[in-house]
C-alpha cells in the first residue's frame, strides 16, 4: 500500500467501505427477500385452512338442507385444495415441508372419498325415507278401512238386532284397528325423533316394541276374520308394516354408518387442518429466525463498515503525511549533496577527456587486428564453398549406386519366383511318376491274375514301374537343386537388401553432411559480412571518443549551473516544509524513520556515480550502428 498513489489509497479506502455496505444491503436484500418467501407461503398456508373451513361449511349445509349445489361446492373446495397444496409443494425447498403437503394432499383425498360415501348413502337413506313414508300411509290406510269396515259391520249388526257376541267381536275388532293406529302413529312420532335426535337407540327401541305390538294384534285380528275382505285387508297391513320395519332398520343403519363417514370426515379435514397449521408455524419461526439473524448481521455489518472508515482514515492520512516528510527529508539533504558534487563534475570531466584520447588510440589497433581477421574469414568461407560442391558431386554417385542396387533387388526377387514356379512343375513331375507306379503295380497284379497269358504284360508293367521310379528319383533330385538354388538366391537377396539399406543410409549421411558444410558455408559468409561491419562500428567508435572529449569539456560548464539549480532546490524544500508542517525548521521524517534506512553515498562516490551518468548519457551502443539479431549467430 505504501506504493501506491494518493487518489488510489483514498479510492481503495472509500470502496472497502463501500464493498461492505453493499455485502450488508445485499444480506438485508436477501433477509428481505426470504422473509417475504415465508409470509407468501404461511398465506398460501392460511388459504388452505380456510378453503377446508369453507368445504366443512358446505359439508354440513348439505348434511343440513341438502341439494346437489351444497355437493358441487364441497367438490370444488376439494379441487380447489388440492390444486393449492401441489402449488404451495412446488414453492416449498425442504422434503420435510413437501411431505407435509402430500399428506396433505393425502387427507384431503380421504376427505373427499368420505365425502362421496357420506353423499351415497344420503341417497340411500332418502330412499329407504320415501319407502318408510309409502308404506306408512299404507298400512295406515288399511288399518283404517279395517276400522271403518267393522264400524258399519257393529252398525249393520246393532241394526239386524244380533247378539251381545256378536257385538261385542266388532267393537273389539274395530279397537284392536285403533290401538294398532294409534301405536303405529307413536311409532311414526317416535321414528320422527329418532332422525332428530342423530339416532339416539332409545327412540329406536320404542318403534321397535310398537312394531311388535302391531304385528301381534294384526295377526290375532288375522286369525279371528271370516270375511275374506277383511282377511286381505289385514295382511296388506302386516306387508306394508314388515317392509316399513325393514325400511326403517335399513335407515337406522345407514344413519349409524353416516356417523362413521361423518367420522372419517372429521378425523381427515382436522388433520389436514392440523398440517397445515403446523407447516406455518414452521414458516413463522423460520421468518422469525430470519429477520433476528438479518438484523443481527446488518448491524454487525453497519459497525464493521463504521470501524473501518475510521481505520482507512486515519492510515490514508498518515499515508500521506508521512511520504511528503521522508520526501521533504530526502530532498533537503540531495540538496546539498547535489550542490557539493557540482564542483566535483567539472574536475571528472578533464580525467574524461584524457581518457578518451587513450582510448581512441586503443581503437585504432583494434580496428587493424579487424582487419587481419576478415581476410582469414573470407578464404574459410571459400573453402567452405568448394567442399560443398564436392559433396554434391558425391551424393550424385551415391544416388546413382541407390538406384542400381534397387534393380538388382528386383532382379534376384524376379530369379526367387522363378524359381518356386520350377519347383511346383517339379512337384508336378513326382507326383505323376507316384502315380504312374500304382498304375506299374496295378497292372502288375492283373497280369498275376491272368497266369500265363499276362506274363508278357506283366514285364511291360515292370518295365514301366521302373521308368516312374527313375522319374520319381530325377525329380527328387532335381527339386535338391532347385531348393538349393532358391535358398541360395534367398539369401543373395538379402544380402543385396542390406547393401541397398547401408546405400540408402551413405545417400542419408551424405544429405546430412552437405547440408552442414552449406549452412558452415552460409555461416562464413556471414561471420566475414559480420567482420565487416565491425569495422566499421570501430570506425564510428573513434568518432564517437572524440565527441565525448568535446562533451567532457561541456559538462564543466554545466556543474556551474547545476550549483545554482541546487540552492534554488533548497528554497523549494522550505516552501514544501512549510506547506506540510507551517514550520520552516525542525524537519524529521519520523513518518517513516522507522520502516525505512535512509542512506546517502559519501561525496567522492556521488561524484563517480555522477561522472558514470554522464558518460553513459553521451554513448554510442554498437547495436545502433550494427543492429544484429539475437538468433543470427546461434549455430555458432
Amino acid at each position: 500500500m505504501k506504493n501506491l498513489s494518493l487518489g488510489i489509497k483514498i479510492a481503495f479506502g472509500f470502496a472497502i467501505v463501500l464493498m461492505f455496505l453493499c455485502i450488508v444491503a445485499f444480506i438485508g436484500f436477501k433477509s428481505l427477500s426470504g422473509v417475504v418467501d415465508r409470509v407468501e407461503k404461511a398465506d398460501d398456508m392460511n388459504s388452505i385452512v380456510k378453503t377446508i373451513l369453507e368445504a366443512r361449511r358446505h359439508e354440513k349445509n348439505y348434511i343440513i338442507r341438502g341439494g346437489e349445489t351444497y355437493i358441487n361446492k364441497v367438490e370444488g373446495n376439494v379441487e380447489k385444495l388440492v390444486e393449492q397444496a401441489m402449488e404451495t409443494k412446488g414453492k416449498f425447498n425442504r422434503q420435510i415441508n413437501k411431505d407435509q403437503m402430500d399428506q396433505v394432499i393425502e387427507k384431503v383425498n380421504m376427505y373427499s372419498a368420505a365425502f362421496e360415501k357420506y353423499e351415497k348413502s344420503d341417497r340411500q337413506k332418502a330412499m329407504a325415507m320415501e319407502e318408510m313414508r309409502s308404506m306408512a300411509r299404507e298400512a295406515l290406510a288399511q288399518t283404517e278401512a279395517i276400522r271403518a269396515d267393522q264400524k258399519q259391520q257393529l252398525a249393520a249388526a246393532r241394526k239386524n238386532g244380533e247378539g251381545d257376541d256378536v257385538i261385542d267381536d266388532r267393537l273389539e275388532k274395530a279397537d284392536d284397528a285403533s290401538r294398532m293406529i294409534n301405536l303405529f302413529m307413536d311409532s311414526r312420532k317416535n321414528e320422527k325423533e329418532f332422525i332428530i335426535s342423530a339416532g339416539e337407540s332409545k327412540w329406536k327401541d320404542s318403534v321397535d316394541k310398537n312394531l311388535v305390538k302391531i304385528f301381534e294384534l294384526s295377526n290375532d285380528l288375522k286369525s279371528r276374520f271370516e270375511n275374506n275382505k277383511n282377511i286381505e285387508q289385514i295382511n296388506a297391513v302386516i306387508a306394508a308394516i314388515q317392509a316399513y320395519d325393514k325400511a326403517f332398520k335399513t335407515f337406522a343403519q345407514i344413519m349409524k354408518e353416516q356417523k362413521n363417514i361423518d367420522a372419517e370426515m372429521v378425523v381427515a379435514a382436522r388433520a389436514a387442518n392440523k398440517l397445515c397449521m403446523e407447516a406455518r408455524a414452521d414458516q413463522k419461526i423460520k421468518m422469525e429466525n430470519q429477520i433476528s439473524i438479518a438484523n443481527k448481521i446488518i448491524v454487525l455489518g453497519a459497525t464493521i463498515a463504521a470501524l473501518l472508515s475510521a481505520l482507512f482514515a486515519f492510515l490514508i492520512t498518515r499515508s500521506i503525511t508521512g511520504p511528503v516528510n521522508f520526501i521533504i527529508k530526502g530532498l533537503s539533504e540531495g540538496a546539498g549533496q547535489v550542490a557539493s558534487a557540482a564542483g566535483q563534475v567539472s574536475s571528472a570531466s578533464q580525467s574524461l577527456a584524457g581518457g578518451s584520447s587513450q582510448q581512441a588510440a586503443s581503437i585504432e589497433e583494434t580496428s587493424a587486428s579487424m582487419e587481419e581477421m576478415s581476410s582469414i574469414t573470407k578464404q574459410n568461407a571459400e573453402n567452405s564453398i568448394h567442399a560443398d560442391t564436392l559433396m554434391k558431386d558425391s551424393n550424385k554417385v551415391v544416388k546413382t549406386a541407390n538406384e542400381s542396387m534397387d534393380q538388382l533387388t528386383r532382379s534376384m526377387e524376379d530369379i526367387s519366383r522363378a524359381s518356386e514356379e520350377t519347383s511346383k512343375i517339379i512337384k508336378t513331375i513326382d507326383e505323376i511318376a507316384f502315380q504312374t507306379n500304382l498304375l506299374a503295380l496295378n497292372a502288375a497284379v492283373e497280369a498275376a491274375r491272368a497266369g500265363e497269358a499276362g506274363a508278357g504284360f506283366a514285364v511291360v508293367a515292370d518295365e514301366v514301374r521302373n521308368l516312374a521310379m527313375r522319374s520319381a528319383k530325377a525329380a527328387k533330385n532335381t527339386a535338391e537343386l532347385i531348393e538349393g538354388t532358391v535358398k541360395k538366391v534367398s539369401e543373395g537377396s538379402k544380402l543385396v537388401s542390406s547393401t541397398n539399406e547401408a546405400f540408402a543410409r551413405v545417400a542419408e549421411s551424405s544429405v546430412k553432411v552437405g547440408d552442414l558444410i552449406a549452412e558452415i558455408s552460409g555461416a562464413s559468409d556471414e561471420q566475414a559480412n559480420g567482420i565487416e561491419q565491425v569495422n566499421i562500428a570501430i570506425s564510428e567508435m573513434d568518432k564517437v571518443v572524440q565527441q565525448n572529449a568535446a562533451n567532457a569539456e561541456e559538462s564543466a560548464s554545466a556543474s556551474e549551473e547545476m550549483n545554482a539549480q541546487a540552492e534554488q532546490l533548497k528554497d523549494y524544500v522550505e516552501d514544501l516544509v512549510k506547506l506540510v508542517t507551517g514550520k520552516t525548521k525542525g524537519i524529521s521524517g519520523r513518518g517513516f524513520q522507522n520502516n525505512h534506512n535512509i542512506s546517502f553515498a559519501p561525496e567522492k562516490e556521488f561524484a563517480v556515480k555522477k561522472r558514470a551518468m554522464l558518460s553513459l548519457k553521451n554513448e554510442v551502443k554498437p547495436e545502433q550502428l550494427i543492429p544484429f539479431e539475437e538468433d543470427e549467430f546461434k549455430d555458432f
